[in-house]
């Protein structure tokens, strides 16, 4: 039987999420010894300057996302943006099946993913395949987030999305 290892770092925004991934994702040793892997997203946002398919995000148009048949979604959300209008984000199930994976994620995107591994570990008599969850949860009060997220706005990334 296959297991599958999904880490979700959980926390609200300002809270160093990115900063924890990104020194995990720097050990490249680390990562091959555990087969550990970034979990890439899908969006319907226009790619960064730099960004990469594939590795950032997997960038579909906003039809080719309504294509995707809903069932096939372990999780979506969307945003209003000033430039572009809505966008999505999305995690679509072959996103997790390979290797063990790490990821950030909000709180609603972990119970998201929680459920669809209780229906999936029910099917691994059938698939060989079973899951499991780990929570890294970073809490932060919330003067501090906000101080971080107004020294952000000083970058040149979109970060009123």
């Amino acid at each position: 039987m296959e297991i599958i290892r999904l880490f979700c770092i959980v926390g609200k925004t300002g809270t160093g999420k990115s900063t924890y991934l990104n020194k995990i994702l720097e050990d490249k040793e680390f990562l091959k010894a555990h087969n550990l892997s970034n979990l890439v997203y899908g969006t319907t946002r226009k790619k960064r300057n730099g960004e990469i398919d594939g590795v950032d995000y997997h960038f579909l148009s906003k039809y080719d996302y309504k294509q995707i048949p809903i069932n096939s979604l372990i999780e979506f959300r969307s945003y209003y943006t000033l430039n572009d209008g809505t966008i999505y984000y999305f995690t679509k199930e072959d996103y997790l099946t390979n290797g063990n994976i790490i990821c950030i994620t909000s709180p609603y995107q972990y119970e998201s993913y929680k459920n669809w591994i209780i229906k999936e570990n029910l099917k691994s008599e059938i698939t060989n395949k079973t899951y499991r969850l780990y929570l890294i949860d970073l809490n932060m009060d919330l003067k501090k987030r906000i101080n971080r997220l107004v020294s952000r706005a000083d970058s040149d990334d979109d970060v009123y999305e």
